[in-house]
């Protein structure tokens, strides 16, 4: 004889189900929602983003100044000081040499132009199937560098605007940070609530600061290797692609191939040789290759390598909302998304349709 389910356990589990259909009816909408909401106020929010990643990054160096001694506000304005002299070095460093290049694309393009319609001929019958006309035209396109310096010129006063504004925001995370850690940990209505709350602020702050240093000690390792490159192949303004190929390396994946598509212009352009202009991006990929295979896992470790499909939605979505500073806090964010989801339970929308639970227990209890 079977037994008859219990009619109060089949109507708290339908509810339990309806409930979490309208959780992810919901959770999905902001999804989508929440793209044009950023870029229509990038203004606002990506300084405040920018704030929360940057202050995560330094705050452990705010806390090491505080415990030689220094005051939580003096200590807080160090670290400011230091992101701002070391982002000023870097900005200056290369976009002195870079705007220099720019007054250049016009000789680049006709250059450029030179070289393509040579490839034509020198590819004979097959060079009538390519479309290199076009590309002859695109390269053309490289003489609107006055447009460029222009448009340089009326975005600057914004940009410097959003950054001072990001510093500002920075400072006053970092300062705070004690009350916001302890209105976190005290704030909440048990004490599980409590201990996740300090298991994620915590995982967040080791985790994001030891990858962004990490990595961006890797990063300039690569740069400098890519500006001794850059002279021992006689290109101009060495020190510049050392430091575009550090910026760039901390673009997953698109990072370096746009690094690698430059240099490969470049280099046929002041060369005047396909094969030969193409050694110093040949080179660059086997730095990458071993980089990105080996250097950066045995240093950064398995505990925060993340998968490349998170990667790559993470980078693509940032990047959609916010262009290239998006890109540039893709990774971070991500980190930060997947650490808060390992704390409060990931989302399980395929076991859901099977009658799972929504969101999957945390993974880690017991710490």
């Amino acid at each position: 004889m079977s037994k008859r389910p219990d009619p109060i356990s089949a109507t708290e589990q339908l509810l339990d189900r309806h409930l979490s259909s309208l959780t992810l009816l919901i959770g999905f909408a902001l999804f989508l929602a929440m793209p044009f909401v950023l870029q229509a106020g990038a203004v606002f929010f990506l300084p405040l983003t920018a704030a929360v990643v940057i202050s995560v990054i330094l705050a452990p160096l705010a806390d090491r100044l505080v415990r030689l001694g220094l005051s939580n506000g003096l200590a807080s304005g160090v670290a400011i000081l230091f992101f701002a002299a070391v982002s000023v070095v870097v900005i200056v460093a290369i976009m002195q040499p870079a705007l220099a290049l720019v007054t250049k694309l016009p000789e680049l393009g006709a250059r450029a132009t030179e070289i393509l319609q040579g490839l034509k001929l020198w590819l004979g019958p097959l060079g009538k199937s390519f479309d290199l006309e076009a590309l002859a035209a695109g390269s053309s396109a490289l003489t609107a560098g006055s447009e460029f310096l222009t448009a340089l010129a009326l975005s600057t006063p914004g940009a410097l605007l959003e950054y001072f504004l990001t510093l500002l925001l920075v400072y006053f995370f970092v300062h705070s940070r004690v009350g916001i850690k302890r209105s976190l940990l005290l704030e909440r209505d048990s004490v599980s609530a409590s201990l996740t709350a300090a298991r994620t602020v915590r995982d967040v702050q080791d985790k994001v600061s030891h990858y962004v240093g990490t990595v961006t000690l890797i990063n300039l390792g690569v740069g400098a290797v890519v500006a001794i490159g850059a002279w021992l192949f006689g290109l101009e303004n060495a020190v510049m692609w050392g430091g575009l190929a550090a910026i760039l390396n901390f673009i997953p994946y698109v990072g370096p191939l746009v690094t690698a598509l430059l240099l490969a212009i470049t280099g046929i352009v002041e060369f005047g040789s396909l094969w030969f202009g193409m050694l110093p991006a040949a080179c660059y990929m086997a730095l990458h290759a071993v980089e990105a295979n080996a250097v950066t896992p045995a240093i950064v470790g398995q505990r925060l390598l993340m998968h490349p499909a998170s990667l790559l939605i993470g980078l693509s979505y940032f990047t959609w909302i916010w262009g290239a500073p998006g890109a540039i806090l893709a990774v971070p964010l991500t980190i930060i998304v997947g650490v808060v989801l390992d704390r409060i339970g990931r989302p399980n929308l395929l076991g859901y349709m099977f009658g799972e639970p929504l969101f999957l227990p945390p993974e880690d209890q017991e710490e």
